[in-house]
């Protein structure tokens, strides 16, 4: 049996293996990389949309004619009904409209369609590909790996300087290896299924919403839907005209899920607003992932990589794992065509990858910890919603948009902003215990809409975002204490 070898192999065909051998070939032609898939084709997966960094590096990645007939995502609505009641009237809404132009709007991807794409263009840049193929056995020294693989019905030995793990949530290197997680903070589970011919928006969604109508790029139904409940939210993607990606993920300290059919059923039969959007559909069988958070103790070791689900997953709640697939990429990119190029192993810049990346994981999962306990606050969630909002978009995305080698830096936290970050969640949920135990909730009118109020200004006005952003999220919380105030003035003027 022969060897064949490459610089570079890569577990996975999906969008994180075809990502980083795209843009390794644009950037180095010559460098010889093989990407194993087991897959004779992609299966369908949850549906997903991207967020406003992972559009910026599609865009930039020179891969535009892949997206001209991917559904453009129209923007982000968070629906919440605290009483659950099967009046329409007491559904509030904080919205996020994807506006007219932007250099960052996003997609709603068809993951079967476009990961078989990327493999494509991957293939036609030059990579070998083999699929299907069935990994039998693997061996790892430093910087040397060697795999005995079948394809095509032969037993193939393949070897090479670097092995990407790109598996996703098979993560075959952690198995392999070994390789241990970091303990995580953030303790959710996910269930999820794809339904066909589900109800039109026009008969269960809100009155139209004139701010979205006037400024966004395309109607509310192709925009990422969010049903926010106690302790959990539900997810609703729009992959084409017939399919819908439903899915809930939860706190597992205060939701059991036992049996995940059963509860699955349970819920979108029992919750007016899910029930009038799936009523007469037919879905599949219920997909549950006991466990959605994890983080890999290391993300390499010396000719070991490894990217996305494979090293590490947070959390889908806006989309942060396939923004930071682009990102490592970017890094990955940079290292390892040096590497390939040189042979020699930059151990300092290989260790500030990791630290970076390994931070930006648990930041996010610190983020978003609490904010599953004021989940269903109409005015708490969208507080909290807003902050997340100027501090991703108005300190990070923006600095990315203006300095294109920023774009590469995932989000992440510094001292100053973890103390007020951990201090404003801190107060939402003070705020949301002592509702709880008044037996309170927001107060709204008739299907409230709260808009994020982003958009692009013209000209220098343009650098005045973080600020407008800053002001608008205090503007709201100063609004929302004084409503605190209102409350305890009135109850000790009754008390009296």
């Amino acid at each position: 049996m022969t060897e064949e070898k490459f610089d570079l192999i890569i577990l996975g065909g999906g969008i994180s293996g075809s990502l980083v051998a795209i843009s390794i070939l644009k950037k180095k032609p010559a460098i010889k990389i093989l990407i194993l898939e087991k897959s004779v084709e992609f299966p369908q997966k949850v549906g997903e949309s991207t967020s406003d960094i992972t559009a910026l590096f599609f865009r930039r990645l020179g891969i535009d004619h892949l997206l001209k007939d991917v559904v453009e995502k129209t923007g982000l609505r968070f629906l919440f009904n605290e009483d659950l009641s099967e009046k329409k009237e007491a559904v509030a809404e904080y919205s996020s409209p994807t506006y007219k132009n932007g250099p960052n709007n996003g997609f709603q991807l068809n993951r079967k369609v476009f990961d078989q794409q990327l493999l494509n263009e991957a293939e036609l840049l030059g990579a070998t590909v083999f699929r299907p193929v069935e990994l039998i056995d693997s061996r790892f020294e430093d910087f040397h790996c060697e795999l005995d693989v079948v394809y095509k019905e032969e037993k193939r030995k393949v070897s090479s300087r670097w092995f990407i793990d790109a598996s996703g949530r098979s993560r075959y290197i952690h198995h392999k290896l070994s390789w241990k997680d970091v303990p995580v903070v953030l303790n959710t589970g996910t269930v999820f299924a794809h339904f066909t011919n589900c109800v039109s928006p026009e008969k269960w969604n809100l009155p139209v919403n004139e701010h979205w109508q006037k400024y966004a790029v395309g109607d509310q139904s192709y925009s990422t839907l969010h049903f926010m409940r106690e302790n959990r939210w539900w997810w609703l993607i729009r992959i084409d005209e017939k399919t819908t990606s439903i899915g809930v993920v939860f706190d597992k300290e205060f939701v059991a899920c036992d049996d995940a059919e059963k509860f699955f059923e349970n819920q979108i039969t029992t919750d007016p607003q899910l029930k009038s959007v799936t009523e007469g559909s037919s879905r599949t069988k219920a997909v549950h992932f006991e466990t959605v958070p994890y983080q890999s103790e290391k993300l390499y070791d010396k000719g070991i990589a490894l990217i996305g689900d494979s090293g590490a997953f947070v959390d889908p709640l806006v989309s942060p794992g396939l923004e930071l697939i682009c990102q490592q990429t970017l890094w990955l990119t940079e290292l390892l065509v040096k590497d390939i190029e040189t042979k020699e192993f930059d151990a300092k810049k290989w260790k500030h990858y990791n630290q970076i990346f390994s931070k930006a994981y648990s930041d996010r999962m610190a983020v978003y910890k609490n904010g599953y306990r004021i989940m269903n606050s109409y005015d708490l969630s969208s507080n909290w919603l807003q902050l997340g909002l100027f501090a991703y978009f108005g300190l990070w995305v923006f600095r990315a948009y203006l300095i294109p080698k920023k774009l590469k830096f995932p989000f992440a936290i510094n001292w100053i902003g973890r103390v007020g970050f951990s201090y404003m969640v801190w107060r939402l949920n003070r705020i949301q215990k002592k509702r709880k135990r008044q037996n309170r909730s927001s107060i709204t009118r008739p299907n409230a809409i709260t808009n994020s109020g982003f958009k692009y200004p013209s000209g220098i006005f343009i650098y005045t975002i973080p600020f407008r952003m800053f002001f608008r999220w205090l503007y709201n919380y100063l609004k929302l204490e004084l409503i605190e105030l209102r409350y305890l003035f009135r109850t000790s003027k009754k008390a009296n």
